[in-house]
């Protein structure tokens, strides 16, 4: 069993396609690339880097992401 002391959110800052670089169960490292938030052409409007060290918990599978949705959370 796990216990995590922490489950830290990413959320939109804009409307947008979400693409994730990461699935469930990835281990990722803070600052790790994680994904980004894209316009219709395909440019970059927010970056996504893992806000902390552990395991993907939770990962938004739709591609429409809208100001403020989360998109992905860290168990630290």
């Amino acid at each position: 069993c796990t216990l995590f002391e922490r489950f830290v959110w990413l959320r939109s800052d804009h409307d947008g396609f979400w693409y994730p670089r990461v699935q469930v169960g990835d281990v990722v490292q803070e600052g790790q690339d994680v994904g980004a938030v894209m316009d219709y052409a395909g440019n970059v409007l927010q970056p996504a880097v893992a806000p902390a060290s552990g395991p993907v918990l939770f990962l938004v599978t739709s591609l429409a992401i809208n100001t403020g949705d989360p998109f992905l959370a860290v168990g630290a």
